[in-house]
């Protein structure tokens, strides 16, 4: 089911990307990979610094700022280069190049959109739901997770990042729904216990005298 929805929104985009041809699709994909990219690294970042802020949102804080994250990058970037990019210069192509690459474009911009919700979904403490888990299998995760690693992993090698390890241990950092598996605040360490003032010391303690009549003998 979840693959159905995948084509079926990347179907969508690229229907758009058709229309608007290869120069807007090729803005918007490039936006989009982007702010998916951003959203999974600074989440982590975010967290630890969010500290205690995010407790009210629980099980649902990673995903939500991972989302939030991302969505904020798009909006913002996304209408600058429509205003000084796509909107004020035309770049124009053949014309089977043009709608060619803009349907691909527009295609792989909307999979990766489509895989990115879903991973958020089975990240989150969603897929628990009953009708959310008979629509969207368990294997979603897996599969949504690995559209949105690759894409991490083909932005972070064009930067020549090649952070494979961060970019795993920020899905896992994601994927935490658990609170048992979230990182638990450092506690001090206990303080040694200070013997009573009002008990008596050990040393000062009157001898226990075992063979009492034995002593009183030897002094008369």
């Amino acid at each position: 089911m979840s693959g159905i929805i995948s084509l079926i929104v990347a179907a969508l985009f690229g229907l758009w990307g058709y229309k608007k041809r290869l120069f807007p699709a090729w803005a918007f994909a490039f936006n989009v990979i982007i702010a998916v990219y951003l959203g999974v690294m600074l989440t982590p970042n975010i967290l630890e610094l969010a500290g205690g802020l995010l407790d009210s949102l629980g099980s649902y804080a990673n995903v939500t700022v991972m989302i939030v994250l991302a969505v904020l990058y798009f909006v913002i970037v996304h209408f600058l280069s429509t205003i000084y990019l796509t909107g004020t210069y035309c770049i124009s192509f053949h014309k089977m190049v043009d709608s060619g690459g803009g349907l691909i474009l527009g295609f792989a911009g909307g999979l990766l959109i489509a895989n990115f919700i879903l991973f958020s979904i089975a990240a989150s403490p969603l897929k628990e739901i009953s009708l959310v888990s008979k629509y969207l299998p368990a294997c979603m995760e897996q599969s949504s997770g690995n559209h949105v690693i690759n894409a991490c992993r083909f932005v972070s090698n064009c930067s020549l990042q090649y952070g494979d390890k961060n970019i795993a241990k920020a899905i896992e950092i994601i994927s935490r729904t658990d609170a048992a598996n979230q990182p638990q605040p450092k506690t001090a360490a206990p303080k040694a216990k200070l013997p009573d003032s009002n008990q008596a010391s050990p040393s000062l303690k009157k001898p226990i005298i075992k063979d009492r009549d034995a002593i009183l003998d030897s002094n008369e």
